[in-house]
């Protein structure tokens, strides 16, 4: 993955960022999309994608602040999905910050790679 030392016009940063971890309490939901907006801005890809693996729970902000912000770094053109993998009783909570169409209902995580391929598809062709 790419790390802060890896040449920015290098092959790897167009394929992926590393994660960016928070923890209980101090999750910087917000932060962490925002630095991950920095990041892929100097890719020279013409499509920059972040998929943020979220339980639609924040600790430490309201997601009404979550929201600005993914409105914010989606109207620059940056991609944000979040897919919900497992049982899916509590998807609703990550449906309410990241929309409806940017939340990827997974229930086995083998089925990720297909149902992101389908969004990104249908996102492809508009």
């Amino acid at each position: 993955l790419r790390t802060r030392e890896t040449p920015a016009d290098s092959e790897v940063t167009r394929a992926a960022i590393a994660g960016l971890y928070g923890r209980y309490g101090c999750e910087r939901i917000s932060a962490s999309l925002r630095e991950a907006e920095r990041e892929l801005a100097i890719c020279k890809a013409s499509t920059r994608l972040i998929i943020y693996i979220h339980d639609g729970m924040p600790t430490d902000e309201y997601p009404t602040a979550i929201v600005t912000v993914l409105k914010d770094i989606r109207r620059k053109g940056t991609l944000v999905v979040a897919p919900y993998v497992g049982e899916q009783s509590y998807i609703s909570n990550l449906a309410a910050i990241f929309g409806n169409q940017w939340t990827i209902p997974v229930e086995q995580l083998p089925d990720l790679s297909k149902r992101l391929g389908r969004l990104l598809l249908k996102y492809a062709q508009r």
